[in-house]
């Protein structure tokens, strides 16, 4: 029998893998069980952004679960695919749908379950540009989960009051998303999306830092 936690640290240690200088500059909390305090946090960071697991519908990475054999033979499967250079579609759409659980999850005021959806599509987002380092479009979606992060700090930033904050984060989403119609524009769309929710909060902030009232919501 293994738990999750101890078999990707078994695993990525004995395959020589730098598991702690990859994305290391990705410190916020991954899951409702994967902060960056825990033990096996570099583990399941590394494993996110190579595509080897991924969270369950209620937002839990699961590290203390034993694995069946069968569980064990995906997570193996699906790194040798990446070490393939063959998992840059699957991170996309990782990072496509967290940007969705983002957006969600905002509008619901879950801002810590938006943090950690942010998180995972950014680790989802640069694991597929290791695989495919001159794509425009990954390139882009890099970009894009940057702005939706920066967009989650800017909107807590704001119900915290810090306006300044909140505004200046506001700024780095909306320029990323400028960035990343460089790199591809076919995201335009999700790119004018995430710059309507930035202009959203930014304007929020300089209403609430000018008349003293509490930030809206939206």
């Amino acid at each position: 029998p293994v738990k999750r936690n101890e078999f990707l640290k078994l695993f990525l240690v004995g395959n020589n893998l730098d598991v702690t200088g990859a994305w290391k500059d990705i410190t916020s909390p991954l899951s409702t069980d994967a902060k960056s305090t825990d033990w096996y946090y570099p583990y399941f960071r590394f494993a996110l952004g190579s595509s080897m697991v991924q969270v369950d519908p209620s937002g839990s990475l699961m590290p203390a679960t034993p694995l069946t054999r069968g569980q064990v033979a995906l997570i193996m499967y699906r790194w040798y695919m990446y070490e393939q250079g063959r998992r840059a579609q699957a991170l996309l759409s990782e990072a496509e749908s967290e940007i969705l659980n983002v957006l969600t999850m905002v509008e619901q005021k879950q801002l810590d379950s938006a943090d950690q959806a942010s998180t995972r599509s950014m680790l989802a987002a640069r694991g597929a540009l290791v695989s495919k380092p001159d794509s425009g479009v990954v390139k882009g979606a890099v970009k894009v989960a940057e702005g939706f992060n920066a967009i989650t700090r800017a909107y807590r930033a704001g119900t915290n009051q810090n306006f300044d904050e909140a505004i200046a984060l506001a700024g780095q989403a909306w320029q990323s998303g400028e960035k990343a119609k460089e790199f591809a524009p076919e995201l335009a769309e999700v790119v004018k999306q995430m710059q309507t929710v930035a202009k959203s909060v930014a304007d929020s902030a300089r209403a609430a830092k000018a008349g003293g009232a509490p930030a809206p919501t939206k």
